[in-house]
C-alpha cells in the first residue's frame, strides 16, 4: 500500500472573479478553462497551504464581482 502525496504542490492559473472580504475567513475564487470544461475554484486568502501568489496582468473592471464571465466564451481572456 502507497500512501497518497498530500503535499503535492499544483499550480492553477486563473482570472479572479470574486473575492470574500471576512478578515481571517477571507476568500476568493478563481475561473478557469481546462480542455473546453470550466472550472470555478474557491481558497482562503490566508491558508498556509497556499504558498504563492502572482498577479500577472491587471485590468480595470467596473464591478466587484465578475460572474458575468462565465458566460463568455473562454477566448475573450486568455491565460499565458
Amino acid at each position: 500500500m502507497v500512501p497518497e502525496n498530500h503535499y503535492k504542490v499544483e499550480k492553477f492559473k486563473g482570472l479572479v472573479i470574486a473575492r470574500r472580504n471576512r478578515g481571517m475567513g477571507s476568500s476568493f475564487s478563481m475561473l478557469n478553462h481546462v480542455a473546453g470544461q470550466m472550472i470555478v475554484r474557491m481558497w482562503p486568502l490566508y491558508s498556509p497551504h497556499v504558498l504563492e501568489m502572482k498577479i500577472l496582468e491587471r485590468r480595470k473592471v467596473r464591478q466587484n464581482k465578475l460572474y458575468y464571465m462565465k458566460r463568455r466564451p473562454p477566448a475573450e481572456y486568455t491565460f499565458k
